[in-house]
């Protein structure tokens, strides 16, 4: 029996992409021994390529991607996160510089999107003849009194029966447990119709949570967790899948690279334009 297995995680740079390096001096480490070791470490090191710097009282929490290239780049995605990318072997005390001084354009660039996503912006009230999506159709919101509570579907209605049709966080619950209900059916489906495009990895299946976030589509953890966000069952199903597809991939690759990117323009052709989609759109 082994006593005890050294784990070593070390940042590393090369020609393509930052990551993080997973070293066990053991040709095998015990998974659920060490699962919890292994996160632990993973999240302290992500940390580390993280940065964060305050402009006019707002703070700016943006990633560093070093490649192949020759200039410096900025992207500001949809839920307001800001990736900076750098040439190889540049200081990273210079890109955090060249980010300060793109300060103003980043909070302008977020003040923009949140504009240009206000039509795709949906209540979160509960009163009857709000609009609420399902499977990327929408649906006005009516409410009616049941002893049992429950979802249909009819027409253009979300009809949600409770025994407190007047209470609104009521309503609320109902109608999360309706989409956590259809999750349960739905997303195993689609979880295996794309894990097939993954076979020839030989990756250990992972495993899968079902929770609403509220900022992430989905994540990945090292030791093989995937989440993806109930709030996915608003969308369609183009978008559910290419979340699952974009988690994943973070088992092959950790970061949002270059080589992350090649690795989805394989998985899915038509990723780039779903993203920008999601992008639009407040969780």
């Amino acid at each position: 029996m082994v006593n005890s297995i050294t784990i070593k995680l070390a940042i590393v740079k090369n020609d393509s992409l930052s990551y993080l390096k997973l070293d066990i001096s053991e040709s095998f480490y015990i998974k659920y021994n060490m699962q919890f070791t292994l996160a632990m470490e993973y999240s302290r090191l992500v940390k580390q390529l993280y940065h964060s710097i305050n402009y006019q009282n707002e703070e700016i929490r943006f990633e560093i991607i070093y490649s192949k290239r020759r200039t410096f780049g900025i992207k500001v995605s949809g839920d307001g996160s800001v990736i900076a990318r750098s040439p190889n072997n540049v200081d990273e005390t210079e890109v955090i510089t060249f980010v300060k001084n793109h300060s103003k354009w980043i909070l302008k660039q977020r003040r923009l999107l949140i504009e240009s996503r206000s039509d795709k912006v949906f209540t979160q009230s509960y009163e009857q003849g709000q609009l609420h999506r399902y499977l990327g159709n929408e649906y006005i919101l009516k409410v009616s009194f049941s002893k049992r509570r429950g979802v249909n579907l009819f027409e253009k209605s979300l009809i949600v029966k409770t025994p407190k049709p007047d209470e609104s966080k009521d309503v609320e619950r109902t109608l999360r447990a309706f989409y956590k209900a259809q999750a349960q059916q739905i997303l195993p489906q689609m979880i295996e119709k794309s894990w097939s495009k993954f076979k020839h990895f030989n990756l250990d299946p992972p495993e899968y949570k079902y929770r609403f976030l509220k900022r992430k589509w989905g994540t990945c953890r090292i030791d093989g967790l995937i989440t993806l966000n109930l709030e996915l069952m608003k969308e369609d199903m183009d978008c559910i899948e290419y979340v699952i597809i974009h988690e994943m991939c973070h088992l092959l690759v950790p970061n949002h690279s270059k080589k992350f990117y090649d690795l989805m323009d394989t998985m899915l052709e038509n990723h780039r334009d779903i993203e920008d989609r999601l992008d639009k759109i407040i969780i």
